[in-house]
């Protein structure tokens, strides 16, 4: 049985380290990115990334880029940090020439709760890396006046401004004691 575990656990590792699974779709990156996060494997991860990867993130931090985006990832790895984003509802889009990509997706995670990344990857030889990601989270209805979550939803769901009124003219005019137009 031991030999098992040890088997799988060196397969595993070799499975996640980028490159022993290889990144043929925009999809099968995305994976490998929440997989590799999940387990905790800082190769895996920083294997999906474009050498000059963007990240926006929920957190409040500023735009990471390029290695200071490795840096932080693996300090964050390294400090026992992991994630496990479920997708669901991913769409993803290519160029016609075949060598970008751009997704969104839902996303569930037990920490964080209901969120959405969005992105674009692109195709570097025959392996597919993360350019840029963004991570956010949704904003209540209630705080956005919207029951739709649509552009523009909460904008209807206000009420219009209305423009000032002019005062009503109280002149009159001299001889004829009709208003006068103001």
């Amino acid at each position: 049985m031991r030999i098992h575990t040890l088997a799988g656990a060196v397969l595993l590792g070799l499975l996640y380290t980028g490159q022993g699974l290889a990144q043929t779709s925009p999809d099968a990156a995305l994976d490998t990115f929440y997989s590799a996060g999940m387990v905790g494997n800082q190769a895996g991860v920083i294997a999906v990334l474009a050498p000059d990867a963007v990240f926006l993130g929920v957190a409040g931090k500023p735009r990471l880029q390029g290695q200071e985006l490795r840096d932080a990832l693996n300090e964050s790895i390294a400090s026992g940090s992991r994630w496990n984003y479920l997708s669901s509802e991913r769409v993803v889009r290519q160029s016609v020439d075949g060598s970008v990509a751009w997704f969104d997706e839902r996303l569930a995670d037990q920490q964080l709760g209901n969120g959405r990344a969005s992105g674009v990857l692109l195709k570097n030889g025959e392996v597919w890396q993360i350019a840029q990601y963004n991570l956010t989270l949704p904003l209540p209805d209630a705080l956005t006046g919207s029951a739709t979550g649509t552009p523009g939803a909460a904008a209807t769901a206000t009420p219009q401004v209305q423009a000032p009124q002019e005062p009503e003219c109280r002149k009159t005019r001299h001889k004829t004691n009709k208003r006068a137009r103001c």
